[in-house]
């Protein structure tokens, strides 16, 4: 299969109700495109109905959207929005301020970024809102509008850290320390998963402990995704930080985790890390990850 094969399949509706983060990983590898053709010319690739727009914009990081007309992207400082016909620059932030992840709610669009911040877009508007003892976010799960649950780590002591945000407050959430916590799924609002670089966190009624120690080691999980409770696929690589490294695929069935395929970058290619996943209903998806890799 084709990389636009491929994205035209990761654009597909979903029927698990997970559309719009699927949506959201097609378009991020479109943007991926993009960013490569703006150093060229401009081009239309694959069937008819898909195209590559020069966009101007600096490092974009991630897009999510609501609808076909209600799309946002963010980067290293700038907030851009589709309108319909074109993307449009919505507001520069300053330099300092490098927004990474983007998630999709019924009504509403989170996204987060390197300093303490948590960045919410409803209609037209965007508000940023500080989240207090939290230098570093990577990785967000959205129960519902106004609910989401923030995962990272402080930069001076690498301790684990996740925050609940609801209803425009911010709460710590205790959890054992497994490193600053890399990336987060909730189920519910009382049952979820959390990966660190020391371990694994379940958490079930509303209390995180440590699961299947030793199952990580030198393993970083960048995003999780599930399909059902007990169908839930996470995906990295041996390092958040090192380039040179292998991907790796996590798969939970119900009872344990358990390494579903791992890659060493000495064969098959030029792997690198995988960076997100989107799971269907019937047990399918997809993983995006560095060197232009889609499975």
């Amino acid at each position: 299969m084709t990389a636009v094969e491929a994205m035209h399949r990761v654009a597909e509706p979903s029927r698990s109700g997970k559309g719009r983060k699927v949506c959201r990983v097609g378009l991020i590898i479109m943007g991926v495109l993009s960013c490569i053709l703006t150093q060229g010319v401009d081009a239309q690739i694959g069937p008819p109905d898909m195209s590559v727009e020069r966009g101007g914009f600096y490092k974009l990081s991630a897009v999510a959207g609501l609808s076909e007309s209600q799309l946002w992207a963010v980067g290293w400082n700038s907030l851009v929005r589709f309108d319909g016909a074109g993307w449009v620059l919505e507001h520069s932030f300053p330099a300092d301020q490098e927004w990474t992840r983007l998630e999709a709610g019924e009504s509403a669009i989170y996204g987060i970024g390197h300093l303490c911040n948590l960045l919410e877009i409803r209609d037209k508007l965007h508000v940023v809102h500080t989240i207090p003892n939290t230098c570093h976010l990577h990785d967000l799960s959205i129960i519902s509008d106004g609910d989401v649950w923030l995962a990272g780590g402080d930069a001076t002591d690498k301790k684990s850290h996740i925050v609940r945000w609801k209803d425009g407050k911010s709460q710590d959430v205790v959890v054992p320390d497994v490193g600053q916590i890399t990336a987060i799924y909730m189920n519910n609002d009382l049952t979820g998963w959390a990966f660190g670089p020391r371990g694994i966190l379940k958490g079930a009624d509303g209390e995180w402990k440590i699961h299947q120690p030793g199952l990580l080691n030198q393993y970083s999980i960048r995003a999780i995704d599930a399909s059902s409770p007990n169908d839930i696929w996470a995906v990295g690589g041996t390092s958040m930080f090192d380039s040179d490294n292998v991907q790796l695929i996590l798969h939970y069935d119900g009872q344990q985790w358990s390494v579903w395929r791992q890659w060493d970058r000495h064969h098959e290619g030029s792997h690198r890390r995988l960076n997100d996943i989107a799971m269907f209903d019937d047990g399918t998806g997809w993983a995006v990850g560095d060197g232009f890799d889609i499975f």
